[in-house]
């Protein structure tokens, strides 16, 4: 079994794991020994007794060890959230490692327990990987227990400089990622804390001047590598987040899940595989992150200008909604909770390869419309649609903003437009007049111009002025942006992104034509268009309603939302 006391400091020289105990020798009644961290006072003792061998549990080949948790730590807490991954022996030799929780307020501290030989095979073999992951279940809905369902054991995320607010903002889908959020003091120690079965371990998710990271329980230490968890993390395969040490304050006792309290130390190596039965990590290792710089402007104050830098997991699964919330965190820690002003957020996301992606985005709001989040999402966005193309793995080389708030909202809605001439001849131009209403300035009224060419077939054309929401689905109906075949096509779909504090007025054509292969083709013959729509692969292509002939972005000084639409006749040109 493990030495009772954890050690001064990591190990300089080589630490060689314990022996595994087989799993075939696992049986119902077996005592095992248990520790893990709980408070300052360091390592403190369990016992397990196995309750059942419970075969393909997890997934086919891959049992979970049930067994019920005694002693005095287990009757403080019960199975606290951030122990994941303590480890149980028998005889001096490694279980495994605890991992699940049954039910929400269970009686008896009911565990499951992964094998440690499922675990260490990460490590012996790491080319049989991927076919370990193919037998990866959703873990959100493992099968039932009379004990009720079985849950890996939540990490506590601990967020420093996020505010209340931000974290019942987005505690929702965090504890849908398996984490447990809460406050913490900004920014992680510098102190290197020790490394040692039982001891806590630490995910660095962002680290900087917002931090967030998750916090478990090392099962196993070999050398340079470790195991931790006994269950997935954020579930990437194979991962690249940066591993930290960490300590635990004391553990937080309640009847609906205890909680650990910690703070990570400095970054000792990287965590390279998110497993189904454990994370890995190897120490010394980089894990590569995407550095944030922001700058938080706020006029009118003798302190109106704040720098932050902090950096985010370089990771598809989590990062988007990971840069949320640290965005967010950012924005409120410097210019409050107000959810009636106005955020401007400029700035650029530079990939490694040297592409700028400009942004420049306009977020206001009145009650119960906070301006901050929708800032954040639209950063996180833009992330996560480089993060997810399906084309090549994207790197970034920094994220770079700049962020003004204004206490006054700047919001107002398309309520009206009309046309002077519903009727113009070919080759005309024509004015179409808007009324918008806003929030605070009442009614402001601006006028658009349109062109004719003498060439148009006459008929009935259509205008449509449209917010950012609505102009969006107008460019897709219109074949406006167009279907991306590489990275370089994702790029220009992100920076065609239609903006908050504009309008865009639309003079449509209505044609009889298609999209095929995501490419408009106009005035096609019935006759094609029959064969396209009825093919045995199913349908090539669909209706194309409607042609964008040209398209205006018009600047209303305010976030405007609405959308009006009315028809102007064109006819015939004069005969000369």
């Amino acid at each position: 079994m493990a030495a009772a006391n954890p050690p001064a400091a990591i190990p300089s020289k080589t630490v060689n794991g314990p022996a595994l105990y087989p799993l075939s020798k696992v049986k119902p009644g077996l005592i095992l020994k248990g520790e893990s961290v709980f408070s300052t006072a360091g390592l403190e003792p369990f016992e397990a007794t196995v309750l059942a061998v419970m075969e393909d549990y997890l997934g086919p080949g891959e049992d979970l060890i049930l067994a019920r948790l005694t002693g005095p730590a287990m009757e403080r807490y019960g199975v606290v959230s951030g122990m994941s991954g303590s480890p149980v022996y028998a005889d001096g030799q490694l279980v495994g490692a605890v991992s699940y929780r049954f039910g929400a307020f269970p009686k008896e501290a009911i565990a499951g327990i992964t094998p440690a030989e499922s675990m260490v095979a990460i490590l012996k073999d790491r080319s049989a990987r991927m076919e370990q992951e193919k037998n990866k279940r959703n873990y959100s809905a493992l099968p039932m227990t009379p004990w009720g369902e079985a849950r890996p054991i939540a990490a506590p995320l601990v967020c420093g400089g996020c505010p209340d607010a931000v974290l019942a903002e987005y505690g929702p889908k965090l504890q849908e990622m398996g984490f447990t959020p809460m406050r913490g003091g900004a920014g992680a120690s510098n102190q290197e804390f020790p490394i040692y079965a039982g001891g806590p371990i630490a995910g660095a998710l962002v680290d900087g001047d917002v931090n967030m990271v998750a916090l478990g329980t090392i099962t196993y230490v070999n050398d340079k590598e470790v195991l931790a968890f006994g269950h997935p993390f954020i579930g990437s395969g194979s991962a690249e987040v940066p591993m930290a040490s960490a300590e635990v304050y004391a553990t937080i006792p309640s009847l609906s899940g205890s909680s650990k309290l910690g703070r990570a130390g400095r970054v000792v190596g990287a965590l390279l595989d998110d497993r189904l039965t454990a994370i890995a990590g190897r120490m010394g290792m980089e894990a590569r992150t995407v550095p944030f710089n922001m700058v938080l402007d706020r006029p009118g104050e003798l302190d109106a200008r704040k720098d932050v830098k902090f950096r985010v997991v370089d990771d598809l699964g989590v990062g988007a909604t990971l840069t949320d919330l640290a965005v967010s965190g950012a924005i409120m820690n410097r210019v409050g909770f107000e959810s009636v002003g106005t955020v401007r957020l400029k700035g650029s996301v530079t990939l490694e390869n040297g592409t700028v992606i400009p942004m420049d985005q306009l977020f206001s709001g009145v009650p119960n419309r906070n301006p901050t989040y929708a800032a954040a999402s639209m950063v996180g966005d833009v992330m996560e649609m480089l993060w997810r193309n399906p084309f090549e793995r994207v790197r970034f080389k920094s994220v770079d903003l700049t962020v003004k708030h204004h206490e006054e909202p700047m919001v107002g809605a398309l309520t009206r437009a009309s046309v002077a001439q519903p009727r113009v001849r070919a080759g005309q131009p024509f004015k179409v007049a808007l009324d918008i209403l806003t929030h605070r300035h009442g009614l402001r009224r601006m006028e658009v111009e349109f062109p004719t060419d003498e060439r148009m077939e006459p008929g009935v054309y259509s205008i449509v002025v449209a917010d950012r929401e609505e102009a969006e689905e107008i460019d897709k109906e219109a074949a406006l942006v167009p279907l991306a075949r590489n990275l370089d096509d994702v790029v220009k779909n992100v920076m065609r992104t239609r903006k908050q504090d504009r309008l865009y007025a639309y003079f449509l054509d209505r044609v009889k034509g298609a999209k095929v292969g995501g490419l408009p083709m106009a005035e096609l013959p019935p006759s094609m268009l029959a064969i396209l729509q009825d093919g045995q692969d199913g349908p090539a292509a669909r209706k194309q309603p409607r042609r964008a002939m040209v398209v205006k972005a018009l600047d209303p000084g305010v976030m405007v939302t609405g959308k009006a639409e009315i028809e102007v006749q064109v006819l015939p040109p004069r005969s000369r």
